[in-house]
């Protein structure tokens, strides 16, 4: 263990491991709040982080947002509650007055207001198609007409994928730890559904991941 972990307390090790491991931690969360940015993210806007974990993200979208500006959802309560406490600290969730829930629907309407942007990182990756569409449903209820939604997962076809089984996609429900392997075209077919459109890098990203951009789809008056 290097130095740098060995000032890491248990829980935040812990932590930090749930959400993909100790190695790159920080820079991971830099490159995905860079994107976030470069997509269109600005300091004013309202953002729902689903999966939002330790607040690898969070921690740099809080401070950067306006106060009330994050809301964040994550089942796991101890993962969620060591994140408040060693990313982020009293003094700065009472300034930012950041909002949480711990729910494991895809119901966002409890936060009672529409967002601009959406953030999902590393949860398509894991979840089975009728969960992946009722995640999209659930953003496309609260997002705003002229808001994004940006999520990762793994794709078909990409060196990342290579380290994850062919699991049936269509046979389970919920969760899948493991990893779920999907291409764009079964994206696209979500985003239908769900009322977006959707686009795609021309390349690999640098987190291994890939990104899907969704934009409501607006119907013509």
């Amino acid at each position: 263990m290097s130095l740098t972990h060995e000032c890491l307390s248990p829980a935040q090790l812990h932590a930090r491991r749930h959400v993909g491991g100790i190695e790159n931690f920080d820079v991971v969360g830099a490159r995905l709040f860079c994107r976030l940015v470069e997509d269109g993210l600005r300091e004013e806007h309202a953002l729902l982080d689903i999966g939002c974990g330790c607040l690898r993200v969070g921690k740099l979208l809080i401070p950067y947002l306006r106060r009330l500006g994050y809301c964040g959802v994550e089942p796991d309560r101890l993962v969620l509650e060591a994140g408040k406490l060693y990313e982020l600290g009293d003094g700065l969730i009472e300034f930012k007055r950041p909002r949480f829930s711990y729910r494991d629907t895809y119901d966002f309407g409890e936060f009672a207001q529409p967002f601009d942007v959406a953030f999902a990182g590393s949860v398509l990756s894991h979840t089975y198609q009728t969960s992946a569409v009722a995640c999209l449903r659930g953003v496309r209820a609260v997002l705003k007409s002229d808001g994004f939604f940006l999520a990762t997962f793994i794709e078909a076809g990409t060196p990342f994928a290579d380290r994850f089984s062919a699991t049936d996609r269509r046979a389970g429900e919920g969760w899948a730890p493991g990893g779920l392997v999907y291409t764009q075209q079964d994206m696209t077919k979500f985003a239908a559904v769900a009322g977006f459109d959707v686009w795609f890098d021309a390349g690999p990203s640098t987190i291994g991941q890939s990104f899907a951009l969704f934009r409501p789809v607006v119907e013509d008056v």
